[in-house]
């Protein structure tokens, strides 16, 4: 999936990626030079951006097309399918079993499951471009170095690191001093715990024995092996897992790639189902039902098409993928045993978590099982890492999940059974709860966190709020909880609260007392999260018409506010809504001492101003835009990418912005910002000459020109203590460069 396609599934989602401007984004919407009326007549027929439909990944289109053509009888043609995949892998037995007796012993021990054979026929009959995977399952994976491109996944420049550079710079002297060093830290304080979690890993079979430092230069030769310090990592649910610090022993910058992961989240689900809904509405409704309401196709819509969603997830997954013998002597861990009272090292045969490469490498396995069991058994399956759903027909009584899992099998994968959640209409996805039990009602999908996710959040906030301090270790920790729990149920608004955590996790400072920003952030996870409610995406029926708003501000160049007061042009801001249905409403408002108290002292204050206009609008019109997705043009790129990711390099901007998010999640509106240039946008004149302006006079629009001291309540809510609990206070650090229009 390429990044614009990524960008159009987040719009579908519910959240705007990046701006027009940034590969993360998607296109303008509209093309510059436009005039204003050209622009208006363009912008109000445009569809909303967060229709649904827009993802075109062509193997999961195909499978929503194969369960609407089989409808309720999608089982029994599975079943077959089935019987004929499994009938391939006993003709290719007997090449499989030549295949595994050529595995070196070392990847036998971790892959001795693997299918190869059938790996490489699946290949040959999908025409998948991963020609060298079945080849790696018996003579393994490099993991260091040069990673050749598997065809997968999506391309990426860069430098290649060359064999003679790897053996000079990362190997020999270098790998002797960095195992030096590393025996002369002290020992970390859960190094107690890293044992135990060694003898429970060594004793599945995963790893060598661990010996010490002379016995590896024994196996291997001074200089001729490199290891990577352990840590625990530990999960939601409490489950601890042995990390494998690749970074810190330089392999993760020893390594290149031709290539970059993709990997479904958990708006997988709504991507399926509406995929699934859209093929059965061509498929059994009349063609005229493109035009009928939400409420028509749900009273149309079969009752076998309601869908549930199954999970899995494979055992001990990276541990399934071998290591090449040439890079065994990379693949080495090392811990502190307190109970020897000396550094030991351990050969790992399997893939290990934290390395760079083992993330390719290891995601190729699932990239192909998925295809798999869309195209063979019409299966609407996705994997994130070592995590399979599947979305289908509660009718099917769970077959596209069981193909899915047979397939996985068939290739030699390993599911844990204790791990397998069978097809529902509610279910947990990824460690959030995905509910579909609304659809056949509503025709939307509910996103929200797992209550016990929540709890954990809000629980570690406390316990750092009480105690009064924070390490860098612990704001990594509840920011990664936090920030997945947020992004895939509430969407950007909800990572408001993470700016201070980002800030001391990335600190350069030896500090780990709270400041008031820190504190706040962590109010916000223990007072705001919880309150948050679901996010709805929808699946049925047509996509709401978007109300259009264009915003604008003036600021005279090189003045600051007295002066430009004092020679006539006082500062403005405008604003003009377009609702559907409705006439257009103007706004125009002088901008005095109530808006430059709030901002760092500069020359110029028109990035601020052009994104103050947002959240004035949202203030003092809230009526116009409750409940309403909107469209809003904004002509000062610096403003619109503040506004978009809710803060900025400026911290008065930033906070300006969060501001805006914040007041957008309280109105239930969501707006798509997007860039138009200067003399399209119709808004212009209301910000310099307010409403006298002739040619928006000429409209014939309602206009409003506001009183200055109406800003006051724009000012009252940036500073209001439920706004600064969440936000961070206004800033009062030093003067910041200025931003032109």
């Amino acid at each position: 999936m390429s990044a614009q396609e990524r960008a159009q599934a987040w719009a579908y989602l519910g959240m705007q990626r990046a701006a027009g401007n940034s590969h993360r984004g998607l296109d303008h919407l509209l093309q510059p030079g436009l005039g204003k009326e050209g622009h208006m007549e363009q912008a109000l027929a445009l569809p909303s951006p967060y229709k649904p439909g827009t993802v075109t990944d062509p193997d999961l289109r195909y499978a929503a097309f194969t369960m609407a053509v089989w409808g309720p009888f999608i089982e029994q043609w599975r079943e077959q399918q089935m019987q004929l995949l499994l009938k391939l892998g006993e003709a290719v037995r007997p090449m499989t079993e030549a295949l595994r007796r050529r595995m070196p012993e070392t990847v036998r021990r971790v892959a001795a499951k693997k299918d190869p054979a059938m790996v490489a026929l699946i290949t040959i009959l999908l025409r998948w471009p991963d020609r060298r995977l079945a080849v790696e399952y018996v003579e393994g994976h490099q993991i260091v170095g040069h990673i050749e491109s598997s065809g997968v996944f999506r391309s990426r420049g860069g430098r290649e690191i060359s064999e003679e550079e790897l053996k000079s710079g990362f190997m020999g002297q270098e790998a002797v001093a960095f195992t030096d060093a590393l025996m002369s830290r002290q020992p970390r304080k859960d190094s107690a715990d890293i044992e135990k979690l060694m003898a429970v890993e060594t004793a599945k079979g995963y790893q060598s024995d661990p010996v010490s430092v002379a016995e590896m230069n024994r196996r291997y030769g001074e200089g001729g092996w490199r290891p990577m310090p352990l840590f625990i990592n530990e999960e939601a649910g409490g489950k601890q897992r042995l990390i494998a610090n690749a970074k810190g022993g330089g392999h993760n910058a020893w390594t290149s790639e031709e290539e970059t992961l993709f990997v479904i989240a958990v708006g997988f689900a709504a991507d399926a189902t509406v995929m699934i809904m859209e093929e059965c509405i061509k498929m059994h409704l009349p063609q005229e039902s493109s035009e009928w309401t939400t409420e028509q196709l749900l009273a149309a819509m079969p009752g076998w098409a309601q869908c549930g969603l199954g999970c899995d997830d494979m055992k001990d997954a990276f541990r399934q993928s071998p290591v090449a013998p040439e890079h065994q002597g990379f693949n080495v861990v090392a811990f502190f045993a307190p109970s020897r009272g000396t550094w030991l090292f351990s050969e790992v045969y399997g893939l290990v978590y934290g390395m760079r490469s083992s993330v390719l490498h290891f995601n190729r396995f699932p990239a192909l099982a998925a295809a798999t069991a869309r195209r063979m058994g019409g299966s609407a399956t996705g994997s994130y890492v070592d995590d399979f759903s599947t979305m289908d027909f509660l009718a099917a009584r769970g077959s596209g999940q069981k193909f899915a899992n047979v397939v996985i099998r068939v290739m030699g994968g390993e599911l844990g059974p204790e791990k397998h959640k069978p097809s529902r209409s509610q279910q947990v996805m990824l460690g959030v709860n995905v509910r579909m039990d609304a659809m056949q009602e509503s025709g939307t999908i509910h996103f929200e966190p797992r209550e016990e996710t929540v709890h954990k959040i809000t629980e570690a906030a406390k316990d750092l709020l009480h105690k009064g301090t924070c390490t860098p270790a612990e704001a990594a920790k509840l920011r990664g909880t936090a920030s997945w729990a947020a992004g895939n149920t509430f969407g950007r608004v909800a990572r408001l609260g993470m700016r201070a955590l980002k800030s001391r996790q990335y600190q350069k400072e030896n500090t780990v007392e709270l400041d008031e920003q820190l504190r706040m952030g962590l109010r916000f996870l223990v007072e705001t999260l919880p309150a948050l409610g679901p996010r709805s995406t929808r699946i049925l029926g047509p996509t709401p018409r978007p109300t259009v708003i264009y915003s604008d501000a003036s600021w005279p160049e090189n003045m600051t506010a007295e002066e430009a007061v004092s020679a006539g042009e006082p500062p403005r801001l405008g604003w003009v809504i377009f609702t559907p249905g409705e006439k257009p409403k103007g706004f125009s408002m002088e901008l005095g001492k109530e808006f430059t108290s709030i901002l760092f002292p500069r020359k110029t204050q028109i990035l601020a101003a052009e994104a103050v206009a947002v959240l004035t609008a949202l203030v003092l019109t809230p009526e116009l835009l409750e409940g309403k997705e909107l469209v809003w043009f904004v002509d000062n790129e610096a403003a619109l990418s503040s506004l978009i990711r809710g803060t900025s390099r400026a911290e008065d901007v930033g906070h300006i912005a969060a501001c805006a998010q914040l007041a957008m999640m309280e109105r239930s509106c969501a707006a798509w910002f997007e860039w138009i240039d200067s003399a399209s946008n119709p808004s212009d004149g209301l910000s310099r000459d307010g409403v006298r302006d002739q040619w928006t006079i000429q409209q014939g629009w309602d206009l409003e020109e506001i009183r200055p001291e109406a800003f006051a309540k724009v000012a009252e809510y940036l500073s209001h203590e439920k706004v600064v609990r969440i936000t961070g206070l206004a800033p009062t650090g030093p003067v910041l460069p200025s931003v032109t229009d």
